[in-house]
């Protein structure tokens, strides 16, 4: 039938389509009638065009639709695409007929045209019920349009005039019906260009044919000036609906039936428990299900084909010397090396200049963090004998991760040597002490034999074996009496192994980690290819310590695998022994060193996952971390356990430029890493900007 308003203004002109609907003859199909309705439609149009009386003629106020983003569908023969029978549900005047638009600029934005409008953009001036006046129309305004009766192809209905406007000014119709030119100074500035629009959002019909609305019922439909489509065109398919639209993919843009952020299909996930193949999907920065999900979609989908996927590795144990020694390494550059080499968390430590060992210390860390770390971050507070009595409200402040006591020697005041400041650091808090466990008095004694000797290789006995067993001794010993947990670092020889062990088998509350250095590298092998370079604290030591070490790892003595990332330049490094540095870089080849142990049969991938992975977050209470399951984080990483790569410099991303696996074929590098959900790493390079977060500790 008719448009109502057209009706009553063009009675003459419609007895060919209200013919077929007088009394007795048969009612026409819906399908039928929104036929005629264009084409009549289409007719009026083109007669006023050509008489200049047509909207566009006059200027007027278009009505601009806001549609949804498609999910297949894009536009067919240049208009968007609209199933049959489609209506739509809102449309409001925006602007200015001819005033500038924003035009998309890519076929994924074009894409966004849509099939439906389902949204609308509010209106400039929403106007109030008013009470019924005589002579004026009975429906108050809605949404800026005219009232029922008013023809929205020019003047009102019972009118019958033509409205003009002076051409060559840009005017504003406002919804009590009065023109206002945008030049007018009583025109408010935020309301010049339309009703407002979210920042950054497309205007669908910017490159849509040119549409016409008309009011019937209280509804709104929409006409274009185009012939009809055929049902092919109109119809989405079964696979255009399986298969959401590429562009939109790309481009980020939602589709329809899109539910998760990123899938990774069909990997190999690894727990300590064994692998499943499976999908991992992600939304939100969280992992929602893991399983068979052939039917969800994502914007983000990644085809694994049978990689290994394995939850993001946690370092508990890095140098990245900010602040005070940044042209060591910074947090940006340490965190970048972590997260190239599959480590998406670390733990800091606090011999920076000046030590972290204040409340206000750990703050300012944090803030230098925030915004630029590629991984998640925490830092240890340092023990003193001034802040011992304060430990236990600095373990529990923000980004914080616990407790670092160096028995040893270290930097500025950080030194801890007597049992009791010891103690009293012990009976202050209830977290796990993390200790570097070195005899200063010893060392002390036996600094000569390095002086002496002025080679690296003297190193190892310079810092002995017992240096590290009376440190460790005492400790465990301490821990006993206070009950207080303790976690000794850098495990470098078989007595200190032995030592856990059996004050484990006591239930001594305590942990151990060992580095890979300790692992892979011995002496004197090791000094004489690295010189230098090979010089960290506790020492590099001999083959039978070395066999001891991976034989306690196995055994269960170890709880975690951390690098010791400890950067120095090699400027620095080429000092003459023993007045270069100690410490060694490491974060970046922490996972790829231990599963190179697998590829040689050492280690298996559930022994890897829970010493960088499951251990580190159950030991240390980090929140959401450390598993791929349901619920947790979304810090992962995708690899080829058989794709090996040698190492270079000019792949190593920490500011001192050098490895001490420099050269070496080394298995399982990363090809794609997430934090959060967010892909930061992809085939070895950052395509990512940083978004590490500061660890949230349950304990």
């Amino acid at each position: 039938m008719q448009p109502q308003a057209l009706r009553r203004r063009l009675q003459p002109e419609q007895s060919h389509e209200v013919a077929s609907q007088r009394r007795g003859a048969p009612r026409p199909c819906l399908a039928q009638a929104r036929w005629a309705d264009r084409q009549w439609v289409k007719r009026q149009c083109v007669a006023r065009l050509a008489e200049g009386t047509h909207p566009e003629r006059l200027r007027r106020p278009r009505l601009r639709l806001e549609r949804p983003f498609c999910g297949w569908g894009r536009t067919v023969g240049g208009r968007p695409r609209r199933l049959p029978g489609q209506r739509v549900r809102l449309a409001v005047p925006l602007g200015q007929s001819g005033a500038a638009r924003q035009q998309p600029q890519s076929a994924a934005e074009r894409c966004a045209v849509g099939r439906w409008a389902l949204l609308a953009v509010p209106s400039p001036s929403p106007q109030r019920a008013q009470p019924h006046r005589e002579g004026e129309p009975s429906v108050q305004p809605v949404c800026g349009l005219p009232p029922r009766g008013e023809d929205l192809l020019g003047g009102h209905s019972a009118a019958g005039r033509e409205v003009s406007e002076p051409p060559g000014d840009q005017l504003r119709r406002h919804p009590d019906g009065h023109v206002r030119s945008l030049s007018d100074p009583t025109v408010e500035p935020d309301r010049q260009d339309g009703p407002l629009r979210p920042e950054g959002a497309l205007d669908p019909l910017a490159r849509s044919p040119e549409v016409h609305t008309f009011a019937e019922g209280g509804r709104v439909r929409l006409l274009a000036e185009s012939e009809r489509r055929s049902r092919s065109q109109q119809r989405e398919t079964r696979h255009q609906r399986d298969h959401p639209c590429p562009h939109c993919r790309q481009a980020g843009l939602p589709q329809s039936g899109v539910r998760y952020d990123l899938i990774i299909r069909d990997a190999e996930v690894w727990s300590s428990a064994g692998s499943l193949r499976a999908d991992v999907a992600v939304r939100g920065g969280v992992i929602e299900e893991v399983g068979s999900l052939p039917t969800a979609r994502a914007w983000e989908e990644v085809d694994a084909a049978g990689a290994w996927l394995l939850p993001g590795a946690i370092d508990t144990q890095v140098h990245f010397r900010e602040p005070g020694n940044e042209h060591k390494e910074d947090l940006e550059s340490g965190s970048r090396a972590a997260v190239l080499g599959g480590v998406t968390a670390f733990f800091d430590m606090p011999n920076t200049s000046p030590a972290t060992t204040s409340a206000e210390a750990l703050e300012h860390k944090a803030r230098r963090a925030a915004g630029r770390c590629y991984a998640h971050f925490a830092f240890y507070v340092g023990a003193t004998a001034e802040n011992a009595a304060q430990l236990g409200d600095l373990e529990l402040r923000p980004a914080c991760c616990g407790v670092k006591v160096f028995m040893g020697s270290s930097t500025g005041d950080l030194l801890v040597e007597d049992d009791a400041t010891l103690e009293l650091v012990l009976r202050n808090g209830r977290r796990r002490v993390a200790v570097h466990a070195e005899d200063e008095s010893r060392l002390r004694e036996r600094r000569p034999i390095a002086e002496e000797r002025a080679d690296p290789s003297a190193h190892p006995e310079w810092r002995d074996v017992d240096s590290a067993l009376l440190a460790t001794r005492r400790l465990l010993r301490l821990a006993e009496r206070t009950g207080r947990p303790v976690h000794l670092l850098h495990v470098s020889t078989a007595d200190e192994a032995r030592l856990v062990a059996e004050a484990k088998a006591r239930k001594v509350d305590v942990t151990a980690e060992v580095t890979p250095q300790h692992l892979i590298l011995y002496a004197p092998d090791c000094y004489e290819r690295l010189g230098t370079l090979a010089q960290m604290n506790p020492p590099i030591r001999d083959s039978w310590h070395q066999s001891a070490l991976r034989a306690a790892l196995l055994d269960g003595v170890f709880d975690v695998v951390g690098s010791d990332h400890a950067p120095h330049t090699l400027e620095e490094k080429a000092r003459p022994y023993p007045k270069s540095p100690s410490g060694m870089p490491g974060v970046q080849t922490l996972l790829p060193g231990l599963l190179n142990l697998c590829w040689e049969g050492f280690l298996s991938p559930q022994q890897v996952v829970r010493l960088v992975c499951e251990g580190p977050a159950d030991l240390f209470g980090i929140r959401g971390k450390g598993r791929v399951a349901p619920g947790f984080d979304a810090d992962l990483v995708l690899l080829d356990p058989n794709e090996g790569r040698v190492v270079e410099r000019s792949m190593l991303a920490s500011k001192c430029g050098w490895s001490p696996f420099e050269g070496e074929l080394l298995f399982g590098w990363p090809s794609l890493v997430w934090v959060k959900g967010r892909r930061v790493v992809a085939e070895g390079k950052i395509v990512g900007e940083p978004c590490g977060e500061a660890l949230e500790f349950d304990l």
